[in-house]
């Protein structure tokens, strides 16, 4: 097939071709922020080298020690200079993936899982995917200031009263799942004194604290410093209760499918034995290669090993971070954006906590508004025929519900998950949020007041308002309001 021939969709995860769909779904850089040209230098620059070929043979077990001892540099500048070792550093395809091989490495069939609610809704696919359900599968609640840890403490107390914490060697009895910073959906993040105490119990009861740490280094707010991260609190020099696992996905690129594990000694050592990471010696998992796995995890040396040679060459010249800075500069702006605008219109029965960092924005709606249905009427507005307004340019919006990060899916119905980093300002701002400006008048459709050069109108059914505007003599977009 010719070059071109194929479309965005066939090519990448979003329907990026669709011209009637704006998604506030898609947790992904946008197209504009793809650092297509930096990959041509680093690869330039690669290949340039006498050991051009090491980079196309089966990588080392934990990562090419190179592109370990940089990363390690480039982390302890990022992390305010608070050291991080190379030798505590493990090269995985991802945060996705490297999650559901720490399930296998280091879980058994009896252990028991412990996962914030609302949580990432991957992160429960992979619990299903591992058979975890039940009563192996308790939610513990969050609040703005993150994991309540004082649950976990109960949770931990009440458990380890009626179940050993025996389990076999190199496995943990509890697992426990969080994104401590700028958290997926909800945006909050962990404070100091809950990260403190939350590996203190993880001693206490030998927890595995699974951190989910995509966004450590997405944080916005130039007056507070984010917190330590999680894992600084273990002991890095033993075995390890504490597991940060990260990705180059939110702050490169999502096709480079490069992440790492930060982690202490003992947990390295065990990946390093692992089938996981070794090709050739076949030291598969006997318990979950028998009874979850269909076939044993294999990855023939280190992941990607080639574009990890590629990012070393990034992280060597002042690329990568200035790309960073960069990412972090738009972000921020369209954080800011879409913030300010969705104060203003809101309704004030809506409420929402701003993000400091991250990708995200959790919005709670009033308890009687269901988001899935809510979605459901955004989704297919532009097959509604509106007889009034026949030649209505008609656009779709989506996002993500809040039931879907709902671990058991019956909390968080009102709530919804907005991201803002796919798109630029100017759709944020002007096109697609839930407005509070409209009037509503016995559900019927009125042309309502002009606004600041926007012109609405509304018709009304069950809490909901279809809402049509323009824009200084634009043409006309529909959205959705909530009435309260």
């Amino acid at each position: 097939m010719a070059q071109g021939t194929y479309s965005k969709e066939d090519a990448t995860l979003f329907p990026t071709d669709d011209p009637t769909l704006i998604s506030f779904d898609y947790g992904a850089p946008g197209p504009d922020l793809l650092p297509v040209k930096l990959i041509p230098i680093a690869a330039q620059t690669r290949f340039a080298r006498d050991d051009a070929d090491h980079v196309l043979q089966y990588g080392p077990v934990l990562g090419d020690k190179e592109f370990r001892v940089e990363l390690a540099r480039f982390l302890t500048k990022e992390y305010d200079n608070v050291p991080v070792n190379y030798e505590n550093l493990a090269v995985t395809s991802g945060a996705t993936q490297s999650f559901f091989n720490i399930i296998t490495l280091f879980t058994h069939s009896k252990t028991i899982f412990l996962v914030e609610d609302p949580t990432y809704f991957l992160a429960i696919r992979m619990l299903a995917d591992h058979g975890v359900s039940g009563d192996r599968l308790i939610p513990i609640p969050t609040d703005e200031h993150g994991l309540q840890v004082d649950a976990v403490a109960e949770t931990l107390s009440r458990l380890s009263s009626t179940q050993s914490d025996s389990c076999p060697p190199g496995r943990y009895p509890y697992l426990l799942y969080l994104v401590p910073n700028h958290n997926n959906p909800t945006g909050s993040t962990l404070t100091s004194t809950r990260r403190e105490q939350l590996v203190q119990l993880a001693r206490k009861h030998n927890v595995l604290v699974v951190c989910d740490d995509v966004y450590n280094l997405l944080h916005y707010d130039s007056t507070t410093p984010p917190p330590k991260r999680v894992v600084a609190y273990d002991d890095l020099k033993g075995s390890g209760n504490v597991i940060s696992n990260c990705s180059f996905s939110k702050i490169f690129a999502p096709g480079v499918r490069v992440g790492w594990i930060e982690a202490a000694a003992g947990i390295i050592k065990r990946l390093a034995g692992s089938g996981v990471m070794y090709s050739g010696k076949h030291r598969y998992d006997s318990y979950h290669v028998k009874t979850v796995m269909s076939k044993p995890l294999s990855l023939g040396g280190s992941p990607n090993h080639m574009t990890t040679g590629l990012l070393t060459s990034l992280f060597q010249t002042s690329h990568f971070s200035q790309n960073l800075a960069s990412l972090r500069t738009t972000y921020a702006t369209r954080m800011h954006a879409m913030i300010t605008t969705l104060q203003t219109h809101l309704p004030p029965t809506a409420h929402l906590v701003p993000p400091k960092g991250g990708y995200f924005i959790w919005i709670t709606l009033p308890p009687h508004i269901n988001t899935t249905q809510l979605k459901q009427a955004l989704f297919s507005s532009s097959t509604t025929t509106n007889p009034a307004f026949p030649s209505l340019v008609k656009e779709r919006l989506s996002f993500k519900p809040g039931s879907e990060f709902s671990l058991k899916g019956d909390t968080c119905q009102n709530c919804l998950r907005l991201s803002f980093a796919y798109y630029d300002v100017s759709l944020l701002v002007e096109g697609w949020f839930f407005a509070g400006l409209v009037f509503f008048k016995d559900g019927v459709l009125e042309k309502v007041v002009d606004r600041n050069g926007f012109t609405f109108w509304c018709v009304i059914a069950d809490h909901l308002a279809i809402v049509y505007f323009n824009y200084a003599n634009a043409p006309l977009n529909v959205q959705l309001a909530l009435v309260p």
